[in-house]
């Protein structure tokens, strides 16, 4: 079996598991898998309601619905966009950036409890591989945040 069959399979499984500790953990601070996403996206840059549709994979009218959502809870908030006057971007408020920091924080420490048995250079390894992956992701699709 070539490195690729093996690759995938367990690339699949990584990302399961890190993203059922994004979703519990994000639940544990009191919103939603999505929103957790969301939250972290935009603390990282303030961005338009289409580049987080497209992130989230969901249409603007849904994006519209989540994004209200997040303004009354007082998790964002809009600033017209300098770039383009007539948009606007989707900031953190300064309690979004603080539940975003702390699901950041807490699931690189639940990832972190994963990587105990690896070796440390074995984990420099994979942390340049997976930035490779991410690097080619990104150049495919363009739709990588900055998480």
């Amino acid at each position: 079996m070539d490195a690729t069959a093996l690759a995938g399979p367990a690339l699949i499984r990584i990302a399961a598991l890190v993203t059922d500790r994004y979703e519990v953990i994000s639940e544990e601070l009191g919103f939603d898998f999505r929103t957790g996403r969301l939250l972290v996206a935009v603390s990282r840059r303030p961005q338009t309601v289409g580049e987080l549709g497209r992130y989230v994979r969901v249409g603007k009218s849904t994006m519209t619905g989540v994004l209200a959502r997040m303004l009354s809870s007082g998790l964002v908030e809009r600033e017209t966009d300098p770039a383009d006057r007539r948009a606007s971007l989707i900031v953190p408020t300064a309690r979004g950036r603080e539940i975003a920091e702390t699901l950041v924080t807490r699931v690189t420490a639940e990832v972190g409890r994963l990587l105990e048995p690896v070796d440390p250079g074995a984990r420099a390894q994979l942390a340049e591989l997976l930035q490779s992956i991410l690097d080619a992701a990104d150049q495919l699709d363009g739709l990588l945040p900055l998480e």
